[in-house]
């Protein structure tokens, strides 16, 4: 573990729990951010700090935005759960503003001013409701190429289509088509949809072992269980006796589907596989430690894994490197495609990034992130989920300011894309969003 923790750096007065004992095995969990651990420890940090020794927790955690380490990514997670929990009090508005107090220059002067603004707001009468409503715009969506701060904040009140079902606890993985919405839901066990315009949300699939990631076609939604049994099943769109298409899996993950094959990702495994849509035997097409997100377009199948964006054809080869030791590019988690780029959210650096489908130079798009985790794309623009940050971001194809969709969320992670409409997951909050883009 290292020894790196909040409760090495404050007061011994203090004597917050050890980070050690709060959260174990971080990183093997790559497909849901801003986890229960990290959400757990802002009440209790609550009642242990106070201002002054949250001055030294704010250098720490802008400290942990730049780490490779998964003591700093917890970091960073937990900063955001603080930041979360606490709203609305003295010490919530101090830690309010470390997202954009870690945006750039020296962590520790940026942390020291961001502490002394938070106290003057909090001082001189400075309403909790302000501060709730403005959190995702404050500063934390930087542009890639610096002229963005704070990023653009549009307007538009989201849309909750489910909330509150039977086996509806934390939804993770979201799918569109043209009638509904599907969702995942990871301690529920279950796979859900919904109509467009919302309604009452149907059960596809139950007594499931933490189902992860989610793609539909034209007649089936396809998922991975990433516990237990380790599989992947379909079920028909309107419902039915679901079927595994795919056994003996270690930790499929990501998800992709295409005309004749459903694709996945296996991190602990290590390997991407496929199989066809009416299952048989999985086909490896790659081996790669660590796999995270996955997408397919006609020719290749692209995906994330050990700090790189790599391909290869669907029907297999040598995988390709399209970007990798790029600075800012350690930790690529979710991925997109469209006919001329690939995109992908790098979750530790908090940047979101993308390059041609034949390799180059990557281009970011947005930095300053706090925990980018999930992406789509359409035909103008990229979309992302903040997790820690609790945002819905989006930026255009070719780059600029990042612009707001949604604030104040509660980790939200899957995210999907139709003609009129962005959708996600509200991990922490149990709820499936839909606002017009």
């Amino acid at each position: 573990m290292g020894g790196v923790g909040y409760g090495h750096d404050v007061a011994e007065a203090s004597k917050p729990p050890r980070l050690e004992d709060q959260i174990t095995q971080v990183d093997r969990r790559p497909w849901t951010p801003g986890r229960a651990e990290y959400r757990a420890l802002g009440p209790v940090l609550l009642s242990v700090w106070t201002v002054e020794p949250l001055q030294t927790a704010v250098k720490r955690w802008c400290d942990g935005r730049s780490s490779r380490t998964w003591e700093g990514r917890a970091i960073n997670g937990i900063g955001g759960a603080m930041k979360r929990t606490m709203k609305g009090t003295t010490t919530g508005l101090v830690v309010a503003t470390l997202a954009a107090s870690c945006s750039s220059t020296s962590s520790t002067s940026k942390a020291d001013s961001g502490v002394q603004d938070a106290a003057s707001s909090s001082s001189s009468g400075g309403s909790s409701g302000s501060e709730g409503g403005s959190e995702g715009g404050s500063g934390s969506s930087s542009g890639a190429g610096g002229g963005c701060d704070g990023g653009t904040v549009r307007g538009g009140q989201p849309v909750t289509l489910a909330s509150g079902q039977p086996g509806q606890n934390d939804p993770s993985g979201i799918a569109v088509d043209a009638t509904s919405v599907y969702w995942t839901d990871a301690s529920g066990g279950t796979v859900m949809k919904v109509a467009l315009s919302g309604g009452s949300p149907t059960t596809l699939a139950a007594g499931l072992n933490n189902p992860q990631g989610i793609a539909v076609d034209a007649t089936s939604v396809y998922w991975t269980n990433d516990f237990g049994n380790s599989t992947v099943m379909k079920v028909a769109l309107g419902g039915g006796s679901p079927t595994t298409i795919a056994s003996g899996q270690i930790n499929p993950s990501g998800i992709a589907v295409d005309a004749t094959s459903v694709y996945w990702t296996d991190a602990s495994g290590g390997t991407v596989m496929k199989v066809a849509l009416s299952g048989g035997s999985p086909t490896t097409i790659a081996s790669e430690p660590g796999a995270r997100g996955i997408a397919v377009d006609a020719t290749n199948v692209y995906w994330t894994g050990n700090g790189a964006v790599m391909k290869v054809a669907l029907g297999g080869g040598s995988p390709v490197t399209l970007a990798s030791g790029q600075p800012g590019q350690d930790d690529p988690l979710a991925i997109a495609v469209d006919a001329t780029s690939v995109y992908w959210t790098d979750y530790a650096n908090g940047t979101v990034m993308k390059v041609a489908i034949s390799g180059g130079s990557p281009t970011t798009l947005a930095s300053g992130q706090s925990e980018p985790a999930f992406i789509a794309v359409d035909p103008t623009n990229v979309f992302w989920t903040d997790a820690s940050g609790g945002n819905v971001m989006k930026v255009a194809l070719g780059g600029g300011c990042p612009v707001t969709l949604a604030s104040g969320q509660s980790s939200p992670q899957g995210i999907a894309v139709d003609a009129t409409s962005v959708y996600w997951t509200n991990h922490a909050g149990g709820t499936v969003m839909k606002l017009a883009k």
